[in-house]
């Protein structure tokens, strides 16, 4: 059977406003992924630990906790040596705080590098889910990923899948569920790698400038509830699993 993996972002709004309103809605999506018996990896940001570490053992009794970054920051400016600082750091707080040390990771932003992924295995990180194929200005220039997952040295890595515009709720809420829907069906491989982030099913309370209102604009509980809707017509043909599963089959 086809599998997807469905990951999500956990971060402060929009990965650069400090604000958390974005983890109110937490409790209605684990209980919409509860729902449809569904089991995703969640990629924690450091921001977020020790605030919420009641919420996020929570979500490791069901679902897979792996990395998102100490801070949300773009890691390719940092030199590699900070980087490894920062990563060590960040395991030591999710170890200290929810007892778990993931073997998972994704860069803030969808920004990686060549050094940065050689050093992940040095720090216990079995595979990464940085890569996107394509092209987003100010985001990512990966021309020759592979749609794929596939090995980097000793690392697993799994890249967001992608049919004109990547599987993200980021692009849900842009294009709507019949136009998401149409695209996910037509791309046809095996393994499906789909992203989501809270913040675009929760309402915003300042001010995001004219960019973002343009981008984000259709976004709040409807977004939530027909994201729901598209999960669930997916199981009718597809399994859902965790990113560490497919170590398994490496």
């Amino acid at each position: 059977m086809k599998s997807i993996l469905l990951t999500v972002d956990l971060e402060t709004d929009f990965g650069v406003f400090e604000t958390t309103k974005c983890m109110g809605v937490l409790s209605a999506f684990l209980n919409m992924l509860d729902e449809n018996g569904i089991r995703a990896t969640f990629f924690v940001n450091g921001k977020l630990i020790p605030k919420f570490s009641d919420e996020l053992r929570e979500i490791g009794k069901r679902h897979e906790i792996a990395c998102h970054g100490l801070d949300h920051e773009r890691l390719t400016g940092k030199p590699i040596g900070q980087v490894r600082d920062e990563l060590t750091r960040l395991k030591k707080l999710f170890k200290d705080n929810i007892g778990v040390n993931p073997i998972g990771f994704r860069a803030p932003f969808f920004r990686t590098n060549k050094d940065i992924l050689e050093m992940l295995p040095e720090l216990g990180f079995r595979y990464d889910s940085s890569l996107v194929p394509g092209i987003l200005p100010g985001r990512y220039f990966n021309l020759t990923a592979k749609g794929e997952p596939y090995m980097v040295g000793k690392l697993l890595e799994i890249p967001i899948s992608r049919n004109v515009v990547p599987f993200g709720s980021t692009w849900f809420q842009l294009i709507g569920k019949k136009n998401f829907s149409w695209l996910f069906s037509a791309h046809k491989k095996y393994n499906n790698v789909i992203y989501a982030h809270l913040n675009e099913f929760c309402g915003a309370d300042f001010d995001l400038g004219l960019k973002r209102r343009l981008f984000y604009r259709n976004r709040g509980e409807k977004v939530l509830k027909d994201f729901g809707e598209f999960l669930k017509e997916c199981k009718k043909d597809y399994e859902f699993g965790l990113c560490r599963d497919l170590l398994k089959k490496t």
